[in-house]
């Protein structure tokens, strides 16, 4: 675990947000249009997690894990 804590940095979480963008911005739109309702739900949800979720992540454990 505590290798995990010192692997993650600041690039990975940017990595993370550039995914959730491109679910949301592209991937989403695709799905709609084709009709998959619960894919494209699924998609918003990671998508927004990716967006806020892991930089919240990131937070936590650079304040109180390192």
């Amino acid at each position: 675990m505590k290798d995990f804590i010192n692997s993650f940095n600041i690039t990975q979480v940017i990595i993370f947000i550039a995914s959730g963008l491109f679910l949301l911005l592209v991937d989403r739109p695709y799905l709609k249009k084709k009709g998959y309702t619960r894919d494209e739900k699924f998609c918003t949800a990671v998508g927004f997690f990716y967006i806020f979720g892991i930089p919240a992540l990131y937070l936590l454990i650079s304040l109180f894990l390192k």
